[in-house]
């Protein structure tokens, strides 16, 4: 009764929302010369059998649409990690459209191939750089598995900085002959210009991931510093290998002549690409605009120029704006107020996913049950506390401490009676617990079936026998079935080696509105 149905089944309440089952397949195996295979042979063949040919089957139950009455879920240990490596693989592929479409933004925003290509390689070089630096220099052994996820930090970083930079070019076009006298002037004013506001940025930046360095996890310590390192890395390489792309770029590929095709081109693997003339260059052209030339500015810049600039410095609008700008802090204030530790184990699937949903009604909708496995406790005596003096993680992730033994602890004879007795205790107990729940069972099946007669499973073999009998003169058409006996459980045949018993793979979580005794009807229906 406590494990076929919900935690909420009581005598009062005969209605329960879930229900399980298991399915047991055949095992061991056996192989095409009839040998009965290893254990992790037969669990990985089994495991493939039933990837390729019922696995789809099993997503099809699942789902919500299967049936308008009855939601069926499955659930099984062996299955786990094949069903984390498919969302692994599916979100691998957002992940790399996702790359592809910082890199086309940035080719669409900057206008050149040339850029673009160099400008997302100063990015997925400051990966290596940065970690080369953690290992060898800072000598940080622990990697933590969020170090990963800064390649899409710094692609969001690293392309706002090159914008910045690309920006300040631009501009520098329009400052006057001062700036444009030569090539050397205009970029020591793109340099001084956007170095300034990147480094501001990227220090910024660099401060918030270094704040992780105060977490006692060495996983969030390793991450911290990784981030910061990546930020920084990238910031260096703008400032100094992206820089000198624009140069090669003002000489060879900036003017509107040269072909798109030609850009994706280097100059230092190709040296064919001719030089722009130096009257047709941007800077020599800048230098014939007077004072007064306005600044072709694009989209992007005239709006914020125009109408952000205009509501953000208006004396009417200032008060306002402070005003919902200080609410939405007072918002998120009380918010952040709210948070707190976690309470349960963090999910590793979306709340919708069908393996997520059996996990969460088997831990959350069914009582503890003498079928369900139980945790493992181990003791120990004769040991203190871990001496953890010196242990970090960071440098060393294999050194967590050195066991401490205590010195007046002794192995003898009473000690061993002391232990002999605390075991004969616990299986006592665990006895106990097994024959309660089993007179528990025994009494709720008496107080259901009024009208039939208490016959318990341990009554004397004579009375047995004689049950027996009477029940087949009663009802000749029916076999004989003995209250010792088990219901037969939903099997699904594979080529087994007859002497061995069953091995549980799976379990179904059925929900439904109807009465147990409709679930279990459900449950030998036709599709087991």
């Amino acid at each position: 009764m406590d494990f076929h149905f919900d935690k909420d089944f009581t005598i009062e309440n005969q209605v329960s929302h879930y229900s399980r089952a298991m399915l047991f397949w055949g095992t061991p195996l056996l192989n095409d010369d009839g040998e009965v295979l290893s254990k992790s042979k037969s669990d990985s063949r089994r495991k493939k059998w039933i990837m390729d040919e019922k696995f789809k089957t099993m997503e099809k139950i699942a789902s919500t649409s299967y049936n308008d009455n009855v939601n069926a879920y499955y659930f099984m240990g062996a299955l786990i990690q094949d069903v984390f490596l498919k969302i692994l693989a599916n979100d691998g592929t957002f992940a790399m459209l996702s790359i592809t479409f910082v890199y086309l933004y940035m080719r669409f925003m900057l206008k050149s191939w040339f850029l673009a290509n160099v400008g997302f390689l100063e990015i997925v070089m400051s990966i290596p750089l940065a970690w080369f630096t953690a290992v060898n220099i800072l000598q940080i052994r622990y990697f933590s598995s969020l170090n990963p996820l800064c390649l899409f930090i710094v692609a969001a970083i690293g392309a706002d900085d090159i914008f910045v930079f690309m920006d300040a070019y631009k501009q520098s076009a329009y400052k006057g002959h001062t700036v444009t006298r030569d090539l050397t002037t205009r970029m020591s004013y793109v340099y001084r210009r956007a170095g300034t506001a990147m480094l501001i940025t990227s220090c910024t930046t660099c401060s918030a991931f270094l704040c992780c360095v105060t977490s006692p996890l060495a996983l969030t310590k390793s991450f911290g510093i990784f981030a910061a390192l990546v930020i920084w890395f990238d910031y260096m390489l703008v400032m100094t290998m992206f820089c000198t792309a624009v140069v090669v770029y003002h000489d060879y590929f900036e003017s509107p002549k040269v072909n798109c095709c030609v850009q994706c081109a280097c100059v230092c693997c190709c040296p064919c690409v001719p030089a722009i003339p130096d009257d047709e260059k941007s800077t020599s052209v800048a230098q014939t605009y007077s004072d007064s030339q306005e600044h072709q500015y694009d989209f992007i810049t005239k709006f914020y120029l125009g109408p952000i600039s205009t509501f953000v410095l208006s004396p009417k609008t200032r008060f306002p704006t402070l005003l919902v700008l200080t609410a939405l802090l007072g918002v998120m204030a009380s918010f952040m107020a709210e948070l707190k530790p976690t309470e349960k184990a963090e999910q590793f699937l979306s709340d919708d996913h069908p393996l997520q949903k059996a996990i969460t009604i088997l831990n959350e909708g069914f009582p503890v049950a003498s079928d369900d496995r139980g945790a493992y406790h181990y003791y120990s005596w004769g040991i203190e506390e871990v001496d953890r003096t010196g242990v970090n993680q960071m440098f060393n992730p294999d050194d967590i401490g050195s066991a401490v033994f205590a010195e007046n602890w002794q192995w003898t004879p009473q000690c061993q009676d002391k232990i002999v007795t605390l075991c004969g205790k616990l299986q006592v107990r665990r006895k106990t617990e097994r024959r309660a729940k089993k007179q528990a069972r025994e009494r709720d099946e008496r107080v259901t079936a009024p009208d039939a007669p208490a016959v318990p499973c341990h009554q004397p073999p004579a009375q047995k026998q004689a049950r027996e009998r009477d029940e087949r003169v009663t009802a000749p058409d029916a076999p004989a079935v003995p209250c010792h006996q088990p219901p037969a459980p939903l099997t699904q045949t594979l080529r087994t080696s007859p002497c061995r018993p069953t091995r549980l793979s799976g379990i179904w979580s059925i929900t439904s509105s109807a009465t147990a005794a409709a679930c279990s009807a459900w449950l030998a229906g036709p599709w087991s």
